[in-house]
């Protein structure tokens, strides 16, 4: 049974569908905490480990984390990923991610630490230099740039997601996880 290239694309691209409309859900749940709750909902919606990994700075983060994730979501080793996964993997970097954004003041806006976590699934699951140099590129930003919190960047969200990628990576290979948390993220 041979598959075709639009039966691989089907899942990416419902995936990259659904965060879009996590986003309008999460725009439209952030419009009516304004209208309720003023300047003061900023602080609920952007600290809120349920809805942050899909609130967007503006329309072009969005469209890069979207365009991005289906890109890294095509490989055959991120197929399993549906919708729900990706949620769980969103909310797991979030809650990390929370008491950090607390004390620093800085919240995790956007998909990118799931995104990041894809990426180093995708670089790290071959044996392929290129793919080795351009993980170790983005890994090597992050760190450079991790005590820079004026560009208005959570750096250390893109690191939490790259090393669950890569703990994802070590577990399916060596299954080292308990069995339910394996079948969870599996």
């Amino acid at each position: 049974m041979t598959t075709g290239i639009f039966k691989k694309l089907k899942s990416p691209g419902l995936n990259v569908l659904f965060i879009f409309l996590a986003w309008v859900s999460t725009f439209i749940l952030c419009v009516i905490a304004k209208i309720i709750f003023g300047d003061s909902s900023d602080s609920l919606m952007n600290y809120n480990p349920l809805f942050n990994g899909f609130i967007h700075g503006d329309l072009s983060h969005l469209g890069t984390n979207l365009l991005m994730m289906f890109v890294f979501l095509v490989p055959e080793i991120n197929q399993k990923y549906d919708f729900k996964q990706i949620f769980f993997i969103t909310l797991i970097i979030s809650a990390i991610y929370f008491p950090v954004s607390l004390a620093v003041g800085l919240p995790a806006v956007g998909v990118s630490g799931t995104l990041y976590f894809m990426i180093s699934r995708v670089c790290l699951n071959k044996r392929s230099i290129p793919l080795y140099i351009f993980f170790g590129v983005l890994i090597y930003y992050e760190l450079n740039s991790l005590g820079n919190t004026l560009d208005g960047t959570a750096h250390l969200v893109h690191l939490i997601g790259a090393a669950l990628g890569l703990i994802s990576l070590k577990a399916e290979l060596y299954s080292f996880l308990p069995a339910r948390v394996a079948r969870a993220l599996a």
